[in-house]
């Protein structure tokens, strides 16, 4: 959903002369008052922000590619979009602008602090079929599809894929760990947590373009821990 009515801040933002000290000098303006104090007024971000942005290009390799991609402080958005959020008198910052183009753009990027900003306040990745996530499969970047599926955008494996100890370990850790006194044992309950839902929900078509990508550890990422079964045609590598 977009706002109805751009305020002045966002109609500011769309122009590239627009820095923080024009911001501050449009709050100033009593006559900005009225339009910045409106109930439910959102702010915009503008596509110009994120076309800045390097997108790297897809590797046609099979093994899973790592990049490092320089920026330089003219083209990052993300300081610049932290001193927007961060501002008092700026009307809710809107992440999904433009359909999601933010986060999509963030991603192809393969900008990762981007990304988790974005997420962090607000954005989703199902804008546009979950195209955010297809990017980052594509990419082959396993942390990045965590993160834009997982409910606290944790990039790190579960415990079922963390390896076992061996058993001259375990025996170690089980000699360092204090006996548990049988009361307490006995008056403890188990308490059950409660499972957050992912931020976007795996489908044939990720699970599908992450096979025809060669993308192994994402494929095993969908099916072991995110339960996506794979129909035939997918098992086979079928397009």
């Amino acid at each position: 959903m977009r706002p109805e009515t751009p305020g002045i801040i966002t109609q500011a933002l769309q122009y590239p002369i627009c820095t923080s000290r024009i911001i501050e000098a449009i709050l100033r303006n009593p006559r900005s008052t009225p339009d910045i104090i409106k109930p439910g007024l959102r702010t915009q971000l503008p596509r110009r922000l994120f076309r800045a942005l390097v997108v790297s290009p897809i590797s046609s390799s099979k093994k899973p590619t790592s990049r490092k991609l320089q920026r330089t402080h003219s083209c990052d958005p993300l300081p610049f979009l932290q001193y927007v959020y961060s501002h008092p008198d700026i009307p809710n910052p809107y992440s999904d602008s433009w359909d999601g183009y933010p986060l999509i753009r963030a991603v192809g990027a393969e900008h990762t602090e981007l990304v988790r900003f974005l997420l962090d306040n607000g954005a989703s990745p199902a804008w546009k079929g979950g195209l955010a996530v297809k990017v980052a499969i594509k990419r082959k970047n396993i942390k990045l599809v965590r993160m834009l599926i997982e409910p606290d955008g944790s990039t790190a494996p579960t415990k079922d894929e963390v390896q076992p100890l061996c058993a001259e370990e375990n025996t170690k850790l089980l000699g360092k760990r204090r006996r548990e006194p049988e009361c307490q044992k006995e008056g403890r309950r188990k308490v059950k947590r409660r499972k957050m839902e992912d931020r976007i929900v795996v489908d044939q078509e990720m699970l599908n373009v992450a096979v025809r990508c060669d993308a192994r550890d994402i494929v095993d990422y969908f099916i072991k821990e995110k339960g996506c079964t794979p129909s035939i045609q997918t098992v086979l590598g079928v397009r």
